[in-house]
């Protein structure tokens, strides 16, 4: 499993700033659950609610990370302002915590009326844990995605003895790049609507 890490000075701000954490986690859940999910045709539970507000914006303690490693080269190389880096964990998949969503039998009714269920989950875990979702949209899909959800959103993962590094100097990624849509991995494959085509016919030129 590979992932980038994205977003993070900004999370990290608000997360200083916040002086109830959890409880604004679940105010902020609970506002999305009566506004968003009643227009999305399955019933949610906990795990998909909060995978599903993060894809509306809703900033959340889950990391988003890849389980195949060219979608994580593809991310990696983006940007080419800067060195990109590949933070992938060893092959130990079967010793890490996990929880799959689409799976109910594995889901406690965490989501209570108040804010002790939503508490009671968050301190039984460990350090992480690996959420698998369902498939709630076309992205997690194309991007074979699922998740990191941190006991301490402030905690610094890429020390974790479980991961290791790949650096990519910036003067690589147009070659890289290239490479990957040999192989069918193109910005409308990742990023797979509307827009995304459109990019696509744009960043041909470039690219």
């Amino acid at each position: 499993m590979a992932f980038k890490l994205d977003g993070a000075e900004d999370i990290s701000e608000m997360y200083h700033k916040s002086i109830g954490l959890q409880q604004y986690e679940w105010w902020a859940l609970s506002e999305f659950k009566a506004k968003k999910a009643p227009f999305h045709k399955e019933q949610l539970n906990y795990f998909d609610l909060m995978i599903l507000a993060q894809h509306h914006g809703l900033r959340t303690r889950l990391l988003d990370v890849t389980t195949n490693p060219l979608v994580a080269l593809y991310f990696a190389c983006e940007n080419d302002k800067t060195d990109g880096q590949l933070i992938c964990f060893r092959n130990q998949w079967s010793k890490l915590s996990t929880i799959k969503t689409g799976v109910n039998d594995e889901i406690p009714n965490y989501f209570a009326k108040d804010i002790k269920g939503f508490l009671l989950f968050i301190r039984s875990i460990d350090k992480y844990t690996i959420v698998i979702p369902s498939h709630l949209n076309e992205k997690i899909v194309s991007q074979n995605g699922c998740f990191i959800m941190f006991k301490q959103p402030l905690l610094e993962i890429k020390h974790d003895e479980n991961l290791f590094e790949i650096d990519i100097p910036k003067d690589k990624k147009h070659v890289i790049r290239k490479e990957l849509r040999k192989l069918g991995y193109s910005r409308s494959k990742i990023y797979p609507d509307l827009n995304s085509s459109a990019s696509k016919i744009d960043n041909s030129l470039f690219e």
